[in-house]
Formats: C-alpha cells, structure tokens, sequence
C-alpha cells in the first residue's frame, strides 16, 4: 500500500493542474449552475443524446441572443413562463416529443444534492407511486416518491 504524504499548497499547485473558474462551473453542472432547464431542453431536443453545459449554453445563447450572459442564464420565472419558454425554444419538439418535464423543490427529497429550491428533471416513467427521472445537468438517474411531490406546492410538469 502507498503511502500518502502531506503536500503545502504550493507543492500540490506545482504536482496537479488547476482549472479556471468557467471549466469547473461545466464539470460541475453547466456554465451557469443554474442552467438545469436548459439541459432537459437541450436533453428534448438532441432525443437524449446532445445536452451537455454547452450544448445547453448554445440553446439559451440563441433564444436571449445579445442579452445573453454565459455565467448567469438559468431560467427563472412561473410555471406558465417556463412552458411558453419551451414551447418558443422546443417549437414542435417540445409538442412532439413524448419526454415531460418535472420541475421540484429538490430541498423536498434529502437525496437530491442540489442547490437551490427548484430543479428541472427528465421523467423517464411511473411505477408504483414512484416517479422515475433523469438528471441531465448531473447525468443521475433517480426516483422521486408522488406523494412527497403531491405534498409540495413547487412542483409542476411540462
């Protein structure tokens, strides 16, 4: 077995390399940590395949054109806002596609390491009182139980 050995922060700055500010953001969840609902539009519209950070960061880019701030475009806004943005942003794909939405407070579910109190999911399916869901801002499949979600009063489908 290795032995570890303690390293001073200048020793582990010369032995490891260091990210920038914007390339952390994208490995932990999208240039703007908020950008949850863009990923699931971005999930919608690739067919599952195409909603990386800046995949997603493209799609917000192209609807909010010179307004468009790449450290700050995550959707905020009701639940009738957020279901005309998809309908503008998706068009058919959104009419089309069989995927919803599911939009939660992920403070609700002591499982989902999420910050903030509203989060943007994939439902994959229903079984058994239990919603299956896909995260595509932290690739993470989950479930989340309907009665805990009947419960609160931020939850809405799209």
């Amino acid at each position: 077995m290795k032995k570890l050995k303690e390293l001073s922060l200048k020793q582990l700055e010369e032995e490891m390399s260091v990210m920038d500010k914007k390339l952390l953001k994208s490995t932990m969840g999208g240039t703007d940590p908020n950008d949850c609902l863009w990923r699931c539009f971005a999930y919608i519209h690739g067919s599952g395949t195409n909603y990386s950070a800046s995949d997603a960061e493209a799609m917000a880019a192209q609807y909010y054109g010179s307004g468009f701030d790449s450290n700050n475009y995550g959707f905020v806004g009701t639940e009738t806002q957020a279901k005309a943005l998809a309908t503008s942003v998706l068009g058919s794909d959104y009419v089309q596609n069989s995927r919803q939405i599911l939009v939660f407070n992920p403070n609700d579910f002591p499982d989902w390491q999420v910050n903030g109190t509203s989060h943007a999911v994939i439902v994959l399916g229903y079984r058994d009182g239990w919603w299956d869901v896909y995260d595509p801002q932290n690739n993470m499949r989950g479930s989340l139980l309907s009665t805990v979600l009947n419960q609160s009063s931020d939850v809405y489908f799209m």
